[in-house]
């Protein structure tokens, strides 16, 4: 009974990592792939608006996404032997913590040097942001799209 029992708890914590990494891949592409270029194109918001929203915006999507990875990362250690999943948990986390403790506060400095009408060096920190929610996306789909078992009724006598 406790080997159907841990199996069972398995096969939810995979089920449920499964339903976490689809849901946060659909959160990636609407905000960061979808949302925030749109808004660029808006004929009236101006770039200044523009950037500031965006700030806004992964600011709070930031958090969000560190409690998702949590949540992923538990689901993974609770589905044990899932190898895979365990990997692309402590990467999607290892990246979050990147972007929202090492790459946001750069990207909002610059940010504010533009608001405050100081000149720029040019720099690939976006494109590092990009890169890092792009390989998320990539990472999610595949524990999403990934063959997991199906949580099969106890057969036990009721």
């Amino acid at each position: 009974m406790t080997g159907q029992m841990t199996s069972r708890r398995q096969a939810v914590a995979l089920a449920g990592a499964r339903a976490l990494a689809t849901i946060w891949c659909g959160m990636i592409l609407g905000v960061s792939f979808i949302a925030t270029p749109v808004k660029f194109t808006a004929p009236s918001i101006d770039f200044p608006t523009a950037l500031d929203v965006g700030r806004v915006t992964f600011g709070l999507f930031g958090p969000i996404e560190l409690g998702v990875s949590v949540a992923l990362l538990c689901a993974a250690l609770l589905a044990q032997r899932a190898r895979g999943l365990l990997v692309v948990a402590i990467l999607c986390l290892a990246l979050t913590v990147l972007e929202n403790f090492g790459l946001r506060p750069l990207l909002d400095a610059r940010m504010q040097a533009i608001f405050d009408g100081r000149p720029l060096e040019p720099s690939h920190m976006h494109k590092v942001y990009v890169a890092t929610q792009f390989v998320k996306v990539v990472a999610l789909v595949a524990v999403g799209w990934a063959r997991m078992p199906a949580v099969e009724p106890d057969a036990s006598p009721a």
